[in-house]
């Protein structure tokens, strides 16, 4: 059971927390798999949970920057850098497959060499070796969140700007369509990312639902073992 990004499932709040510990400790009681992608601090009992399971669990650990005053700007209510990154190494120790989830990459913000370098280098001190990335794509609510939420209107609207004259582009969804950078500014980020994940032996990876243009996957339900033979619908 994969639990999606839409929803983070260790929001801040105590009711959503205890009722998450109960879904994943009924499913884990029944040999079921899960899997996650969170920013928020998981609390110590669920953790240890999930520590008692490490083969039915996968994680990715959302984390855009080094700095904690990009994530108090741009995530107000999520964890702290170095929750994330404790969280990280408890569940790499323990012997959870985690990954980075490096979504969504800001560009002309967190996309600098030298703060690619210290992200790298924390989360590889961690014990991870595989990240995703993407690009931030806009959608008019996610502009307007932007708009409310961020307090430096110089960064705000040197971010905006750089949408400013890009075409939509259609995502995995009938009717649904992002403003991205173009695909040539995106792969020459996504080239800049991997030729200094290298560096730190990390593999990364691109979201392919938000790069059907590029293609690729970010690996978002964690790798399982397969079991038994494919079932075969036609001879």
């Amino acid at each position: 059971v994969y639990f999606s990004p839409s929803s983070d499932i260790f929001q801040p709040v105590p009711e959503v927390l205890e009722l998450t510990h109960a879904i994943l400790e009924f499913l884990l009681s029944k040999n079921i798999g899960i899997a996650f992608v969170t920013k928020g601090k998981i609390p110590e009992k669920t953790l240890a949970l999930l520590l008692h399971h490490t083969d039915m669990v996968r994680a990715q650990i959302r984390i855009i920057n080094h700095e904690d005053s990009i994530r108090s700007m741009f995530e107000p209510d999520a964890a702290s850098i170095d929750v994330r990154l404790r969280q990280m190494s408890s569940m790499v120790a323990g012997g959870v497959a985690v990954e980075a989830r490096l979504v969504p990459i800001l560009p002309g913000i967190i996309d600098g060499t030298k703060s690619i370098d210290h992200l790298f280098a924390a989360i590889s001190d961690m014990g991870v070796k595989r990240a995703a990335i993407s690009t931030l794509f806009l959608r008019p609510s996610i502009a307007a969140s932007l708009k409310r939420g961020i307090p430096d209107r110089r960064i705000l609207e040197d971010l905006l700007g750089l949408y400013k004259d890009e075409r939509r582009l259609a995502v995995y969804a009938e009717h649904s369509s992002v403003v991205p950078l173009s695909r040539r500014k995106r792969e020459e980020i996504y080239a800049h990312f991997r030729q200094i994940g290298r560096k730190f032996g990390i593999e990364l990876s691109i979201c392919g639902c938000m790069n059907p243009d590029i293609g690729g996957t970010c690996n978002i339900t964690g790798k399982w073992p397969e079991y038994g033979s494919p079932v075969r619908l036609f001879d």
